[in-house]
């Protein structure tokens, strides 16, 4: 529909390419996540509330809350994901489902800090969650990085020398048939076969200095990885840096939040200090 949607602290703001509007919700939620489905629906959460946005035949749009239906206090819902199966609304303590327009629950053993949809199986949902570790009981099953797949919980061997402790991102590796997982402080990883592996790369030592926050696959073979002081670095499948883009590059701030591949494969980061958009897949980068 050429909008496109950001979360706020007071509301989801929607952008047309020239105007822009706030969507409030009934709850005055905090939003803190976005997804879109495959019929373009885009759901969020937030503080106590999630739904998704609807459209009147006037263009008019508005927040609809599926939380309302639920006879409790959802939380903080930190995580949206859109999968091929259903939609999944992620808290500290739970996971809500969305399918066939009703909501269910599943209550976790331990504390969800993170979840991210595999991009492997293209026919089935599989996400990856991180639960807070605990090192005194490692075969907890809840423990540390976690595959949910058919309402099953599968934990992740980690065969690293880090112990990782968070992950932030995960990207489809092309150079085989395997996951990069990008983590905070700790660097990037291979993930194969529910086996999490060591990936000695040129940029990881950027990503421990700088801080890594998010990131999203701009072409078949390239990924653009958002840090919380040093801008955005552009890498390959192999972990070789390709550029960086930051204040240098006139990004107005190096602290991104959060990065989008449009529809015309154009950047678009949320930093601390407002949105910029950069035309990575151009000779030239370019950013306004």
């Amino acid at each position: 529909s050429g909008l496109m949607y950001f979360a706020n602290f007071s509301g989801i703001l929607e952008f047309d390419g020239t105007n822009w509007r706030k969507i409030s919700t009934s709850s005055g939620m905090r939003v803190l996540s976005l997804d879109i489905d495959n019929n373009g629906t885009v759901f969020a959460g937030g503080l106590s509330d999630f739904g998704f946005i609807t459209h009147t035949s006037f263009g008019q749009s508005s927040f609809v809350s599926l939380a309302d239906s639920i006879n409790e206090d959802v939380g903080m819902i930190f995580k949206v994901i859109c999968g091929k199966e259903a939609v999944y609304f992620f808290s500290k303590t739970s996971l809500y489902t969305y399918k066939n327009k009703s909501v269910t629950k599943t209550n976790f053993k331990n504390k969800a800090l993170h979840a991210v949809l595999s991009p492997l199986n293209k026919n089935k949902d599989e996400i990856y969650i991180f639960f807070e570790r605990d090192f005194k009981n490692p075969e907890k099953q809840q423990n540390g990085l976690t595959l949910f797949k058919e309402n099953s919980f599968i934990k992740i061997r980690d065969n690293t020398g880090s112990q990782i402790i968070d992950f932030q991102t995960i990207f489809q590796n092309s150079e085989n048939n395997s996951l990069i997982l990008g983590t905070s402080n700790q660097g990037l990883f291979i993930l194969k076969d529910n086996n999490l592996f060591d990936f000695k790369t040129e940029i990881n030592n950027f990503i421990k200095e700088k801080g890594h926050t998010c990131g999203t696959q701009i072409s078949e073979n390239e990924y653009a990885l958002g840090t919380f002081t040093g801008g955005i670095i552009i890498s390959d499948g192999k972990g070789n840096k390709l550029r960086i883009i930051d204040e240098n590059s006139l990004l107005q701030d190096e602290s991104v939040n959060a990065l989008f591949l449009d529809k015309d494969n154009s950047l678009w980061a949320a930093t601390n200090n407002g949105i910029s958009n950069i035309e990575v897949n151009w000779n030239v980068t370019f950013i306004d």
